[in-house]
């Protein structure tokens, strides 16, 4: 629907063109919405209603046509005018032309000439309707990205280490950031997983949806606050600024955030949260400290009882300082589980305890804390990995309270050396006929795309399932690794259209997926033992 309003001091005017718009105009799917008298009702009619399109008289008793365009058009600066007037004045056409008006008609209007520029005008409206629900769509899948974009972004700040300020500014310019990130916080819900243990993985995700949404709200009244979840309990805190902030040192000013956000959780849900702070660093490329120094706050916030903020300040000097902890070696017992390799695996424990410089008069409390910690970790990698949730949440429940009652170090590897073979046998219990099920929406994925430059991620996203997870699950149903099924489909491809000798090697290398015709010509030998050439030939 189209909405137009005709302004004119002249009745007769006004009545003659409603009915040229009523009953001459091919455009059937237009409303008046107003006939007025002078400018001033023309603006208050304005006021109340979306117009798209008004017709104005230049020449009115109160306010002229020209003084009521300017005031109409920020009141709807999308609205469409076309002032008519009984003279040809060249200075009203020069000052209606710097207004952007659409048309200049001459009394009396002809039926044709109204028709005509009705049908122009909405050629217009109806483009920029379109242009506006194409922008909203990109918006709504932007906003529906946009989390991951952060997480992303916090991601490989603060674990792949980005190793220039210039692509940090790049990539925070994107979210309309201007300062630069310097300092961590985490909150981590306080025995999440023990007290959802019942609870079935929509309702746990839920729960913490709602943890999630209560401190991102923080991030509306301060802008410089980053918030995205981690894919645990835990929910990143990312500060963007200087030293100072809002006249207060940004370790107090962090401090004060995070008390309003454990005062709220705790008045809006039944979880209590504790969140650990990191130090401020003025270099961005080494903020990633800042997170290694939040999460050791928490780890060890044992040490300073019920307190629900602590700054890693808090706790640097305390007496476990040099119990330093190993995350090189975590992350390869990470990596053994979702490559689903057993080998090595003592050995690693070992020298993780060795790391600890744990001996007989080690502090038991701060060992198993650490230890929590990992279980947490491992179990979310299983998930990860491919594990049901289902599976591995009782494993958790069961280690936990066994963790509470061992008191040597021989035991607590023992311990933690069948957390994982138990993990590892909860992700080799996947149901077969499920792994072909969940695999088949990546290789339809890899089918499709063949020709184009797709990445392992991409095919794992299109089957919901983790990089590591798809890459061991594809290779076993598949016989072969990702690279070398595409590779195959390629060569496969090229082979057929090397038959058609008209096409050229190098247009056929392009359209099964290889930019450089060199490298496309050494694949193609290396897996058929000719070049393309000769084999058009063969």
């Amino acid at each position: 629907m189209y909405k137009i309003m005709i302004v004119d001091d002249e009745y007769l005017e006004r009545k003659a063109l409603s009915i040229i718009l009523k009953n001459r105009c091919s455009v059937k799917d237009i409303e008046i919405v107003g006939k007025v008298a002078n400018g001033e009702e023309a603006i208050e009619i304005a006021k109340e209603n979306e117009i798209d399109i008004i017709f104005i008289d230049i020449r009115m008793p109160k306010k002229d046509g020209l003084q009521a365009i300017k005031e109409i058009k920020s009141i709807l600066p999308e609205a469409r005018f076309v002032i008519m007037t009984a003279y040809d004045e060249f200075e009203y056409v020069q000052e209606a032309l710097k207004l952007n008006i659409e048309e200049y008609l001459l009394k009396p209007v002809k039926p044709e000439k109204v028709n005509s520029v009705i049908e122009k005008i909405v050629e217009k409206i109806k483009k920029r309707r379109e242009e506006e629900q194409v922008k909203e769509k990109l918006k709504e899948k932007l906003d529906m990205v946009l989390p991951y974009i952060k997480m992303s972004f916090v991601f490989d700040l603060i674990f792949l280490d980005i190793d220039t300020v210039e692509e940090i500014k790049n990539r925070t310019s994107f979210f309309n950031i201007n300062d630069l990130p310097s300092a961590v916080m985490i909150a981590d819900i306080d025995k999440f997983a023990r007290r959802t243990v019942d609870q079935d993985e929509i309702e746990r995700q839920l729960l913490k949806k709602k943890v999630f949404s209560i401190i991102k709200e923080f991030a509306v009244d301060y802008p410089s606050l980053m918030i995205v979840p981690m894919s645990s309990d835990k929910i990143i805190i990312l500060y963007f600024g200087n030293q100072i902030y809002d006249n207060k040192h940004i370790k107090n000013w962090l401090r004060q955030i995070a008390n309003k956000m454990v005062d709220n959780i705790k008045e809006r849900t039944n979880f209590t949260i504790k969140i650990g702070i990191g130090s401020y660093y003025d270099d961005p490329k080494v903020v990633g400290r800042s997170y290694y120094e939040a999460l050791g706050a928490i780890r060890n916030s044992f040490l300073l009882g019920e307190r629900s903020v602590i700054h890693w300040e808090d706790v640097k000097n305390q007496d476990y300082e040099d119990l330093a902890y190993p995350y090189d070696i975590e992350r390869k017992l990470l990596e053994k589980l979702k490559s689903n390799k057993t080998n090595q695996l003592l050995e690693l424990i070992d020298t993780l305890f060795e790391n600890w410089q744990i001996d007989d008069n080690f502090n038991s409390m701060l060992v198993k804390s650490r230890l929590l910690e990992l279980l947490g970790v491992l179990s979310r990698s299983a998930v990860e990995a491919g594990a049901n949730y289902k599976d591995v949440s009782p494993v958790n429940y069961k280690y936990t309270q066994q963790l509470f009652d061992i008191n040597t170090i021989i035991d607590l590897k023992e311990w933690l050396y069948s957390l994982c073979i138990k993990l590892f046998k909860k992700i080799n219990e996947v149901d077969e006929k499920f792994k072909e099920k969940i695999i088949y929406g990546g290789v339809k994925y890899i089918n499709l795309n063949y020709t184009n430059d797709i990445s392992l991620s991409e095919a794992a996203e299109v089957s919901n399932l983790s990089v590591h997870y798809f890459s061991r699950v594809f290779k076993k149903e598949m016989g072969c690794t990702f690279k070398e099924y595409i590779t195959t489909l390629r060569i496969e491809s090229a082979k057929r259209k090397l038959k058609n000798e008209d096409e050229n090697i190098s247009n056929i290398a392009k359209e099964v997926g290889y930019n450089n015709s060199g490298y496309f010509s050494r694949v193609f030998k290396e897996y058929e033992g000719i070049s393309p050439s000769t084999y058009r030939n063969s």
